[in-house]
């Protein structure tokens, strides 16, 4: 039976292994974080653009009753509300959040609205010229949202390990929701004449 100053020292031992092992943990999850962060500014300025398109878009229903077009006013607010937090925090897993359910609300209300907008405004050259800059943003977007992706699927891949698990929880690093960019959307045919 060992006596008691061997024991003493296999758990110093043992306790200084757990620690080291915790702090290179946190330092991976922190340097995974730095990665998320340093990826985001490309991919704000397309949010950014991309919430501005949704502006311009109301702009183009302004026929509309004001009381049909304040969903989508109210949730193009919450939207540059989330984009501000989230530029601050760019790795916060609540900021990333706030904004994808933000953007979620401004599709379904644009897309509750466009029910009720004629075709006469949708044929209006305008309404084109709006419908091709988003497609042509969600593409260029698609491609350069590569890098924030890849870098967020490894930080969430090193927060689901043992014992970075552990260590993400005691920090509070979450795991970042995906930011999966719309997929582009066709443009109507013009029905102006060229």
């Amino acid at each position: 039976m060992p006596d008691m100053s061997t024991q003493n020292l296999l758990l110093i031992a043992l306790a200084a292994v757990l620690v080291f092992w915790a702090v290179g943990a946190h330092n991976r999850l922190v340097r995974l974080s730095n990665a998320v962060a340093d990826a985001y500014p490309s991919l704000d300025a397309l949010l950014r653009e991309r919430a501005r398109l949704f502006e311009q878009w109301l702009d183009l229903a302004e026929r509309l009753p004001a009381e049909q077009r304040a969903p989508l006013a109210q949730a193009l607010q919450a939207q540059r509300s989330a984009l501000e937090a989230l530029r601050q925090r760019p790795s916060s897993a609540r900021a990333l959040s706030r904004l994808l359910e933000a953007r979620a609300q401004c599709e379904h209300e644009r897309a509750a609205l466009s029910l009720k907008i004629g075709s006469s405004v949708q044929a209006d050259p305008l309404w084109h010229q709006w419908s091709l800059a988003l497609q042509q943003l969600d593409e260029q977007a698609a491609a350069q949202s590569k890098a924030y992706r890849s870098a967020t699927e490894q930080f969430n891949e090193a927060a689901a390990e043992f014992p970075a698990l552990l260590v993400a929880h005691l920090v509070g690093l979450k795991p970042l929701p995906e930011l999966a960019w719309p997929q582009p959307e066709r443009a109507p045919a013009s029905s102006a004449q060229d």
